[in-house]
């Protein structure tokens, strides 16, 4: 005897059918596979990401002077008394300092001098009256560039205290 439902008075068998009927008229669409008879939609094509800088982990052996030679392509002499003044006057690691300075000098927005003159053009004055961030002149640097400015007048604004 079949179970009649007062909505269904065909009862419950017929419209379960009906169901799965529907169910399964649908899969076919559900297939992934592609259809011969539909162009496949063209796949867009992706550049390679440039190849960022070199970037001194923490994990990393080298030292914040020995990453900065390396990259730059010049002797640790050369870059040691950049990278010691502005460790002096900036409040971040030694390492950091590094990634910033390497990250400015090899990603530029605009000509930029040579690596040690790029430190010295971003030490404060000796009496600047604390240790700033480096992370902020840099940023502030960037942002100056990108308005416009040529590089010493963007360092003459973001440097805190210069007076170039």
């Amino acid at each position: 005897m079949e179970a009649k439902h007062p909505a269904f008075p065909g009862g419950c068998t017929r419209l379960a059918v009906a169901l799965a009927m529907a169910a399964l008229l649908a899969l076919p669409g559900c297939r992934e596979d592609e259809d011969e008879t539909i162009p496949a939609a063209p796949r867009a094509e992706t550049a390679p990401l440039p190849q960022a800088p070199d970037w001194l982990e923490l994990g990393d052996g080298r030292t914040p002077l020995a990453f900065m030679a390396q990259t730059s392509g010049l002797s640790e002499s050369e870059v040691s008394p950049g990278l010691l003044a502005l460790e002096n006057r900036y409040r971040e690691s030694p390492r950091m300092i590094a990634n910033r300075v390497v990250q400015l000098w090899a990603e530029p927005p605009g000509p930029v001098p040579v690596l040690p003159q790029l430190m010295r053009d971003l030490l404060p004055p000796a009496g600047d009256g604390g240790r700033r961030s480096l992370g902020q002149v840099i940023q502030q640097y960037r942002v100056l560039r990108e308005q416009g400015l040529d590089h010493a007048a963007a360092i003459a604004a973001a440097v805190p205290g210069d007076a170039k």
